[in-house]
């Protein structure tokens, strides 16, 4: 092997020509795999925008707030939706700038309570975000507070992940649904009279309420009716129409 190696290298000495050839055969077959790397990446990249382009304009006609986080309940990522609505950011990049890798809990403190603003959301979304990963199942949960003195209410749907058996974080969608809250109020008394609810804490109008697996989900997103006038009836198991 060494020998012949030498015999090449000798060759190419004296026969300058041929490794010229040699070299430029080379480098032409080098710069053609890198056309078909560079073609493949660029439509890896043009498919994946077009996705991350497709869930943000279905998110927000959804009217829908996304985000996922880390092993450590850390912000990873949040659509703009759940930028503005939630904290405050007008621009998804500066937001992002500022959440990743921040807890809520530090988040609405530095956002809202250090400049004076009331904002109960923090401690909420902690515990929904330990019980998750404790549950170790997706979880619907009921979660109201109160932002600025105005009361929010909150349907919010989290989603633990794990890698060989280890938690690594979590994914989450809600809906803000305070224009329902009569309606949402209602049924809950009634999920909580039948022990359809478990209570992680409720203290005046801030709360906390995982729904029990055996509570009857809405048709399509599998969600409870967000609804009433469209008659649906949150008891019935529409899973068997």
């Amino acid at each position: 092997m060494e020998m012949s190696k030498i015999r090449k290298s000798i060759h190419n000495f004296f026969n300058p020509a041929d490794a010229s050839r040699q070299l430029h055969a080379e480098l032409v077959s080098h710069k053609n795999r890198i056309k078909v790397l560079k073609a493949e990446y660029d439509s890896l990249e043009k498919w994946k925008n077009e996705y991350t382009s497709t869930l943000g304009l279905l998110t927000d006609a959804m009217q829908a707030l996304v985000w996922k986080k880390d092993s450590e309940h850390r912000y990873l990522l949040a659509n703009p939706l759940h930028c503005r609505k939630f904290f405050g950011f007008e621009k998804s990049r500066e937001c992002l700038d500022y959440i990743v890798g921040k807890t809520d809990a530090f988040l609405i403190r530095s956002l809202f309570r250090d400049n004076d603003i009331q904002n109960t959301s923090g401690e909420i979304c902690m515990m929904s975000d330990f019980h998750v990963m404790k549950n170790a199942e997706v979880t619907h949960y009921l979660e109201a507070g109160i932002v600025d003195g105005e009361e929010v209410l909150l349907y919010v749907v989290k989603i633990p992940r794990f890698t060989d058996g280890v938690f690594t974080g979590t994914m989450g969608i809600a809906w803000d649904m305070t224009s329902q809250a009569d309606f949402l109020m209602t049924q809950l008394q009634r999920w909580i009279y039948d022990d359809k609810v478990s209570r992680l804490y409720h203290e005046k109008n801030v709360f906390c309420y995982a729904i029990k697996p055996s509570l009857k989900k809405c048709m399509i997103f599998q969600h409870i009716c967000p609804a009433p006038e469209r008659g649906l009836d949150c008891d019935k198991d529409y899973d068997n129409l």
